[in-house]
């Protein structure tokens, strides 16, 4: 059974585990020196880079 690229696509992107960022995030809130503040949890929910990379590529998509 095909189901096709583009549906394929949606529902690996829409399986993305937060739970894969949490080592990522927890290592970079102790390099900058935020543990245990409240921008540990403010700044890094602030802009998820998969989201960033996914309109990126839609917008580089889209033609003039």
């Amino acid at each position: 059974m095909s189901i096709g690229f583009e549906k394929a696509y949606l529902m690996q992107t829409s399986m993305n585990l937060p739970t894969s960022e949490i080592i990522p995030t927890y290592l970079l809130v102790k390099n900058l020196g935020m543990l245990d503040t409240v921008w540990a949890i403010l700044l890094p929910g602030a802009i998820n880079v998969w989201d960033l990379i996914l309109a990126r590529t839609f917008f580089k998509g889209v033609s003039d």
